[in-house]
């Protein structure tokens, strides 16, 4: 709430969310990978997600 009243005021902010999910054919699991029907050929998908936030001249992101 500081922050919001000290350095946002009333600026805009944006949220942009970015879901990609790429297919995983390997037997191996590591925990990146999660199940999913949407690929065609295998049950696994590689999963990223980021977010960013924009306002105030500045863009904050991170990658899950």
């Amino acid at each position: 709430m500081e922050i919001r009243k000290e350095e946002i005021k009333g600026s805009k902010m944006r949220l942009l969310v970015d879901n990609t999910e790429y297919p995983y054919y390997r037997k191996i699991q590591p925990p990146l990978e999660v199940g999913t029907h949407k690929q065609q050929g295998t049950h696994k998908t590689r999963l990223f997600q980021g977010f960013a936030l924009q306002g105030c001249g500045h863009i904050l992101f991170s990658e899950i």
